[in-house]
């Protein structure tokens, strides 16, 4: 009896622990989640001498897609995006929704020449999503890239950072060229 105590106890652990970790509304890890996964392959990488690339995305007009179509539409673009991390991105890769209409995704064993080739992949995402969708829900990333560097090793919270500031940069420069 007292053994089956300790195992639902232990169940019951794990479970709020996962819940902890996750974004309720995407299935993607949190922002405690990524950080602590981040982290731990971070460490790997430096001792293995291996880059990553840490990539921020933001879904562009989620404020309009809210004030015009309601929170459940917003919403239903959060998953969206989501879905194409799902579909584009590699099962080993660390996909995180941080809360409102930022991601952010670590790719395991990439290197800065491959930024085009991410770059490119996601936007085909999107552009495969959209081809599917009803105008109403048409999808649009601004993304940034950055990458770890294993001679010049910078902490997760930095390269956060700067992947944060390269996609505003990407959706300052979306802003002019329409305008």
């Amino acid at each position: 009896m007292a053994l089956r105590d300790i195992s639902e106890h232990k169940l019951k652990q794990d479970r709020l622990r996962a819940m902890s970790m996750s974004d309720e509304m995407t299935g993607l890890h949190n922002r405690r989640g990524f950080l602590m996964l981040a982290e731990q392959h971070a460490r790997v990488a430096q001792r293995e001498g291996v880059s990553f690339a840490v990539v921020f995305l933001d879904v562009n007009g989620l404020k309009t897609i809210n004030d015009t179509l309601g929170h459940d539409a917003g919403d239903q673009s959060i998953r969206s995006a989501a879905k194409v991390l799902r579909a584009t991105l590699r099962d080993s890769d660390i996909l995180s929704h941080l809360g409102g209409d930022e991601f952010v995704v670590l790719l395991v064993n990439t290197d800065p020449a491959t930024h085009d080739a991410i770059a490119a992949r996601l936007r085909q995402g999107l552009i495969a999503h959209n081809a599917g969708e009803v105008p109403a829900q048409h999808l649009s990333l601004s993304i940034g890239i950055s990458f770890f560097d294993p001679g010049r090793p910078l902490p997760i919270a930095e390269l956060m950072v700067e992947a944060d500031r390269l996609m505003y940069a990407e959706k300052r420069e979306r802003r002019r060229v329409s305008v």
